[in-house]
């Protein structure tokens, strides 16, 4: 995909990053988070595709969705769910790989976004009290259309935590608001590498490939995000659509 990637600023010095994080955290410890700071109500685009964006996120692309409700997510596969602790009791024990498995096993739509909230929950989840402090933050930015202090955070996140895919995610959300396509893509492609199984970023590669005319890489990138979760109706509906374009047939 080198032809729609431009070139990156170079990150900071690990040493002033990790110092400028440490003075950010401390300023936030005291503070009182807004509310909806622990998380943008489900799905930015990436956050997710059948949705329409909610007034308290930020104004958007598409990534994945799902549920009774019609928001229009943002490419990148943002999800944004709450930053809560992860669920206690029996349905702790259950892996992604399980609950991957439910989910394309699952015969109702409502039991399917059941099972897709939970992955999402999962995602979020960083195990570290600092990156999620930080993450909170940069939700609440979003929320508030300050993507520039949204980048901040999201770069000192993806510094401190370089393997937590949905920092990465949350980032090329806020590259894509911000028009920056070549670095929206970039980090797409690292959460990719993280946890190949990101249906809202495979979602937002799609979005930014037929953006760039490029249809058949959208498509393909369609057809897995829904491999992944058959229950993305837009998704089902631009696989049906474009496949007509690319192959000349119908699904």
């Amino acid at each position: 995909m080198r032809f729609f990637m431009s070139p990156r600023s170079p990150l900071p010095s690990a040493g002033s990053t990790l110092l400028s994080a440490a003075v950010l955290v401390a300023s936030l410890a005291g503070a009182v988070l807004p509310a909806g700071a622990q998380g943008v109500p489900r799905d930015h685009p990436p956050l997710t595709p059948d949705r329409k964006a909610p007034s308290d996120r930020v104004p958007a692309e598409p990534g994945p969705g799902r549920g009774s409700r019609t928001e229009k997510p943002l490419p990148g596969g943002g999800v944004g769910v709450d930053l809560t602790a992860p669920p206690a009791g029996p349905q702790a024990a259950v892996t992604l790989e399980q609950l991957f498995e439910r989910l394309k096993t699952a015969k109702r739509p409502e039991a399917g976004q059941r099972i897709a909230r939970e992955i999402e929950g999962r995602w979020l989840q960083s195990g570290s009290d600092t990156v999620d402090l930080l993450m909170a933050r940069a939700l609440a930015a979003i929320k508030a259309n300050d993507t520039a202090l949204a980048l901040d955070l999201l770069d000192a996140i993806v510094t401190l935590k370089p393997d937590y895919a949905e920092g990465w995610n949350k980032r090329a959300t806020v590259h894509f608001v911000r028009k920056d396509i070549g670095r929206s893509v970039a980090d797409i492609e690292a959460v990719l590498r993280l946890e190949p199984r990101h249906y809202g970023a495979l979602y937002g590669l799609a979005t930014l490939m037929k953006e760039l005319g490029d249809k058949k890489r959208a498509l393909a990138a369609y057809r897995q995000a829904l491999a992944l979760n058959p229950f993305l109706s837009e998704v089902e509906k631009q696989v049906k659509d474009l496949s007509l374009e690319v192959d000349g047939r119908d699904l």
